[in-house]
Formats: structure tokens, C-alpha cells, sequence
């Protein structure tokens, strides 16, 4: 019995830290700043330094969320697969997007970049900026 104790807490020992490892793998884990500047197709209101939380849950999976001057805007869930990644919003807030969106993201440095392949009608166009029409996003 104490074989079998001492075995299932090994075990559970090294799930928890696999897990753990394996959550912090992702390349869509932190804080990421960026910064919006008017400009054709991009609009005055959105002027200014955006902060962007992803916190990974897996490897492939986590939340984000949008702040601007601190205050929460919107947010939702992730999922990663290979350099995709699909943003569905949750929270009916500011930007909230009614339908998934789709893009391609590399990681380099600090920096993120993301390319949209698809993110839907007009009320998710603020996602589009934040994300991928104004540049980078750099690891705060």
C-alpha cells in the first residue's frame, strides 16, 4: 500500500510538472504591447498603446484579453494550430466580435506578428488593427 502511495504521488508530481511545462511552451503566453496609429483605414479612436495578455492553458490553447488605458475591452479564448491561430471573443464588451477569427502569427524575439486569414465583418475590424494592421506586438 505505501509502494502504491509513494507511486501515484511520483506520478502526479511529474504530470503536474509536464503540465506546467508544457503550458508555458506556448509561443501566445505573456503581456504584448502595441501601438496604434491613425492612418488610412485606421481610426482615430483607436489611438494609442493597446495591451494584449494571452495566458496559455496548454501548449495550444489559452485566453486573451485587450486593454487600452487600462481598461479591459474585450476578450476570449485561443487555439493553435501549427502557425494558425483562431480568436473566438467571449466577453460582450467594446469590440466583441460575434464569429471566430483566424490568423497566422510568428514569434521572434520579443515580438509577435500576426497576418489575418479571416475575421469577420466589420465589428471585428478593431481586432484586425490591434493584432495585424498596425505592426508588431513587442513582449512588455
Amino acid at each position: 500500500m505505501k509502494r502504491l502511495a509513494l507511486f501515484a504521488g511520483i506520478a502526479l508530481a511529474v504530470l503536474v510538472a509536464s503540465s506546467t511545462a508544457w503550458a508555458q511552451s506556448s509561443p501566445l503566453d505573456g503581456t504584448f504591447k502595441n501601438t496604434v496609429t491613425p492612418g488610412p483605414g485606421i481610426p482615430v479612436a483607436m489611438d494609442g498603446t493597446w495591451t494584449i495578455i494571452f495566458t496559455a492553458a496548454t501548449g495550444t490553447t489559452g485566453t486573451y484579453r485587450f486593454k487600452y488605458h487600462g481598461q479591459k475591452v474585450d476578450g476570449g479564448s485561443y487555439a493553435i494550430s501549427g502557425s494558425k491561430v483562431t480568436f473566438t471573443d467571449h466577453w460582450v464588451e467594446g469590440i466583441s466580435c460575434k464569429k471566430p477569427g483566424q490568423y497566422t502569427f510568428a514569434a521572434a524575439g520579443n515580438q509577435l506578428t500576426f497576418s489575418v486569414i479571416a475575421d469577420g465583418p466589420h465589428q471585428c475590424y478593431p481586432r484586425k488593427v490591434i493584432l495585424a494592421l498596425s505592426g508588431p506586438l513587442t513582449k512588455a
